[in-house]
C-alpha cells in the first residue's frame, strides 16, 4: 500500500520549489533532508499506525518550518483519508 501519496506528493512539490538541491538522507540536522528520507522509509512499513505516527510527525515538522499551514495539513490528510491511502 502506498500511505499518504496526496500528502507526500503535496509536500515533496514545496520542499523542490523552495529547496531544489536537497535529497533523501537521514537525520534531522538537515529536515529538510530529512522528511525527504522519511517519505521514502514510510512507504516500506507494513502497518498504517505507524505511517499515520510518521505522518503526523511529518506534518508537524512541515507546519514549523513554514512549508505548510495546518489547515493545508489538515486538508491533505482529510484528502488521503477519504481515498483509502492511510
Amino acid at each position: 500500500m502506498r500511505y499518504y501519496p496526496n500528502s507526500i506528493n503535496f509536500i515533496k512539490k514545496r520542499v523542490r520549489e523552495k529547496f531544489p538541491d536537497a535529497n533523501p538522507k537521514q537525520g534531522q540536522e538537515d529536515i529538510i533532508s530529512h522528511l525527504l528520507w522519511m517519505f521514502e522509509e514510510m512507504q516500506k512499513l507494513n502497518d498504517s499506525a505507524h505511517a499515520g505516527r510518521w505522518m503526523g510527525w511529518i506534518f508537524a515538522r512541515a507546519e514549523s518550518i513554514g512549508l505548510l499551514t495546518n489547515e493545508e495539513s489538515r486538508m491533505l490528510a482529510k484528502k488521503d483519508s477519504e481515498e483509502g491511502n492511510v
